[in-house]
């Protein structure tokens, strides 16, 4: 408010030439009219200050324009009762008042005015951003709902049964595919455990079999067969963007009919095979009396046929074999008898099984054993089996000529020891490298005459590799070679 007295001040000064004494005609000395507006000014300032600090409501002149903000009563009566001590005369006094009165009002309104104006700009521009953010917000509106729209829509037409549950196992959302598989009203779940009030008694608890990340089977026993059902859990941890976890998504799927599908064909499999073992069997004893002339002599042409017979017949023999491991690895009743064996034993009784089938072939087989190899636990007729297969498909793959190397050393961790299987073959093509380990698939190309196979081998392999607790992966160049590998821990 300081800057109030200095306009005072001037327009007092510039008053002094019709500030004359009615009565007497003196003139007022300069010197009075400069305290008498000092002190007009002070008033002036402590009374704006007084307004401003109790935020007083606007006063509005009915004459005054629009807008226009009037002070102008009450500053004169100020100004007036502080001149009344200093100016006697009173005509002399009103026209100071009139004066000084009419700047301090115009300038008090024309700064009301401004402030009112950039206020009023303020307000505007405010509802106007207000007025977007409520656009855009209604516009999320829609999309949020039009997307759970969607959601719900599609969840309700899923065959398989959804189930969201929170942090506390209770249900938080449940289509009516989950209604049918599990037997449950919705109404009735929301809220609460999934495995409450359960119609079995002999259901599996869901809670235990959900509570870990991936893809569970859950059986529901019964009394009745009509009502026993297998049920496939496959779920995900959902995490905030905190990563705490949050709650669970399960998708079920009803596997029951599928899974008695897969149990009629394991029971039909494995029958046949162990039906045909005893004739093949048989027929093998005979062709090597045969052959080895107990039974009388034979001529050169029919001991060549009958050796094409037996080897045809052994070939025979392990597609039963490998059907018959395939159906006890799926069924999970292959059952492995562990002991501490050296790697360096089992590589040699496979490559001597094998050495006279590669010398055929007329392919070297050379064999790569590191000293000071440690014991592992391992079945070593299956790891056997595992070695005498990739040899197999070593030599199959292999061209005349070429060349055959089994290795085993400590791997590069020193944890585990490490097996490769290495020819100089036709190699396998990049694309067809993550499909080598897949039931029934053989990928390459052989010649006519090499023994063809059920395509189990690789997959049996890969099976018996994991039960030991061990990995195996292939590694190829195509046209030039081929190196699968497979690790098994150290024993302790």
């Amino acid at each position: 408010m300081g800057r109030w007295i200095w306009v005072l001040v001037f327009f007092a000064q510039a008053s002094v030439g019709f500030c004359e004494d009615a009565e007497t005609g003196d003139w007022i000395p300069q010197w009075t009219l400069y305290a008498v507006a000092v002190f007009i000014g002070a008033i002036v300032s402590f009374f704006l200050n007084r307004m401003a600090r109790s935020n007083r409501k606007v006063i509005l002149a009915g004459s005054a324009r629009p807008g226009e903000v009037i002070y102008k009563q009450d500053i004169q009566n100020t100004i007036d009762h502080g001149l009344a001590s200093v100016v006697s005369s009173k005509t002399q006094r009103s026209q100071i008042v009139h004066n000084l009165s009419s700047v301090v009002s115009e300038k008090v309104n024309q700064k009301i005015a401004e402030v009112t104006t950039e206020l009023q700009n303020k307000y505007e521009t405010a509802l106007a951003e207000k007025e977007k953010e409520q656009e855009v917000v209604q516009l999320k509106y829609k999309n949020v709902v039009q997307e759970k729209n969607q959601s719900e829509a599609i969840l309700q037409s899923l065959a398989e049964g959804l189930v969201v549950v929170n942090s506390k196992g209770d249900v938080v959302m449940m289509n009516p595919a989950a209604e049918k598989i599990l037997g449950v009203q919705k109404d009735k779940k929301i809220g609460h455990p999934l495995q409450e009030d359960m119609k079995e008694e002999g259901v599996i608890s869901m809670v235990n079999e959900t509570k870990a990340k991936g893809e569970k089977v859950v059986e529901f026993s019964s009394a009745q067969q009509e009502t026993r059902k297998i049920i496939r859990s496959s779920s995900a941890i959902v995490e905030n963007e905190n990563g705490q976890t949050v709650g669970m998504v399960s998708v079920l799927t009803d596997i029951t009919k599928q899974r008695d599908l897969d149990r009629l064909k394991n029971q039909f499999v494995s029958n046949v095979t162990h039906e045909l073992r005893t004739p093949i069997v048989a027929t093998q004893k005979a062709l090597d009396v045969i052959i080895d002339k107990a039974a009388g002599p034979i001529t050169d042409d029919q001991a060549r046929f009958l050796d094409i017979a037996r080897r045809n017949m052994d070939r025979l023999n392990r597609l039963i074999n490998d059907i018959l491991d395939f159906s006890k690895l799926e069924a999970g009743k292959m059952t492995l008898e562990f002991a501490s064996v050296g790697p360096g034993q089992v590589v040699e009784e496979a490559c001597t099984a094998l050495s006279m089938w590669a010398s055929s072939k007329e392919i070297l087989l050379e064999r790569k054993v590191a000293a000071d190899l440690p014991e592992v636990r391992m079945d070593p007729h299956r790891v056997i089996q595992v070695i005498n297969n990739l040899v197999s498909n070593a030599l199959k793959f292999t061209p005349k000529g070429g060349r055959v190397t089994v290795e085993v050393k400590r791997s590069s961790s020193g944890q585990e020891v490490e097996f490769s299987v290495e020819d100089t073959g036709i190699g396998i093509a990049k694309e067809d490298l993550r499909k080598v380990f897949e039931r029934f698939l053989q990928v390459g190309e052989r010649r006519q005459t090499d023994v063809s196979g059920t395509g189990l081998g690789l997959s049996i392999a890969k099976e018996i590799v994991e039960l030991h607790g061990g990995r195996i992966w292939v590694e190829s160049e195509k046209g030039k070679w081929t190196r699968f590998l497979f690790i098994l821990p150290i024993a302790k």
